[in-house]
């Protein structure tokens, strides 16, 4: 994987939700959050090179799967 990518994604992991959102009803509840999947993906694509097209992500994202599939 690029570095630039790499760099973006660990980027993201270090995105907290707002505290409000940590806890909820006693009821089954999603696992993530549209508003923490929103701010991960917000982070990760503030590290991109402005150029990277969504296809060029994607890319690069299938080849470290499998890359990482075939270790």
């Amino acid at each position: 994987m690029r570095t630039d990518i790499r760099d973006a994604l660990e980027s993201g992991c270090s995105v907290e939700p707002p505290v409000g959102l940590r806890f909820g009803q006693a009821k089954p509840m999603r696992r993530n959050s549209i508003a923490r999947v929103r701010a991960i993906l917000f982070a990760v694509l503030q590290e991109l090179p402005d150029d990277m097209t969504v296809s060029e992500l994607r890319s690069e994202i299938d080849i470290n799967s499998v890359q990482e599939e075939c270790s």
